[in-house]
This record gives structure tokens, C-alpha cells and sequence, in this order.
């Protein structure tokens, strides 16, 4: 396997593991709070790990915004959530590495 394959392909494996754990994170926090008796506002610490799985995954998150958009609608299934994630990371992966070799012959 190439060198540029490898590391794509580790680049993209580091941040869908990132996400995902992030999405899980969000995940169990909104089901504990929805089985608690009382409602708190989300702590900011919370906000910060949102707001971080919103940067790593922008276009699946906007997507997910879009289909929250018509009233009714339950958004995306999760598992498709994950296939648009792992077709993004791997996206990244590739371009990073593309960015990074084309910057250093610049040079």
C-alpha cells in the first residue's frame, strides 16, 4: 500500500473514531437527560463537545439539519449517519494528505 493511501486511510480511521465517540457521547448525555424527573440546561462543557462534533462532521451535520428542517420529520436514520460520517472522514483523509504533499513541493 502506498504511503498516501496509508496515511489517508489513518487520518480517516482517527477522526471517524473521534466523531464517533463524540456522537455517543451526545447520545447517552441526551437519553440521561431525557430520563431524568427535572430539566437542567446543558452544561458548557456539553455545548463544547456539540459544537466539536458539528466541526468534524459539518456536512453530515448540516445535512442532519436539513432533514430536521419540515415539521414532523425524525431526521436521518443513524446508521446512515455513520455511512455519510465514514464517506467524509475518508474524504479528508485523502485531502489532507494531498494538501500537506502539494504544500511541502511549493516549498
Amino acid at each position: 500500500m502506498k504511503l498516501t493511501h496509508r496515511r489517508a486511510l489513518t487520518f480517516a480511521a482517527a477522526h471517524f473514531t473521534l466523531s464517533l465517540l463524540l456522537a455517543i457521547t451526545c447520545v447517552m448525555y441526551g437519553y440521561g437527560a431525557a430520563l431524568s424527573d427535572t430539566y437542567h440546561s446543558d452544561p458548557p462543557w456539553m455545548r463544547a463537545v456539540m459544537l466539536g462534533l458539528w466541526a468534524l462532521q459539518l456536512p453530515v451535520a448540516a445535512l442532519e439539519a436539513l432533514a430536521l428542517r419540515p415539521s414532523g420529520s425524525h431526521g436521518i436514520s443513524a446508521l446512515l449517519l455513520c455511512v455519510l460520517g465514514l464517506f467524509w472522514s475518508v474524504s479528508l483523509g485523502y485531502a489532507v494528505p494531498w494538501i500537506t504533499q502539494a504544500l511541502r513541493k511549493e516549498k
